[in-house]
């Protein structure tokens, strides 16, 4: 018997998936992609410049060590639990 929405400890609010190269591909760059979606909302942002802030933000995010298994605890970024 499945559980009533009252009986479940927690609520699904979200589901976060590694889209790009997993659901779909993107054609040029991500610094393209960004400009373009920008353009379709009157803004105009430089390809090269979103390109250049995006490289340089990604290589100062701290690695993770590999593991043997799965990662047990709190996923990286995740806000602690307001219990």
């Amino acid at each position: 018997m499945l559980a009533q929405a009252e009986d479940v400890r927690y609520v699904i609010k979200a589901i976060f998936f590694d889209a790009v190269g997993t659901l779909f591909y993107l054609n040029g760059t991500v610094g393209g992609h960004y400009a373009r979606v920008a353009r379709e909302i009157g803004l105009n942002l430089d390809a090269q410049r979103l390109d250049h802030a995006f490289i340089s933000s990604w290589k100062r995010m701290p690695s993770r060590p590999a593991i043997d298994g799965p990662r047990l605890g709190r996923p990286r970024g995740r806000p602690e639990d307001p219990r």
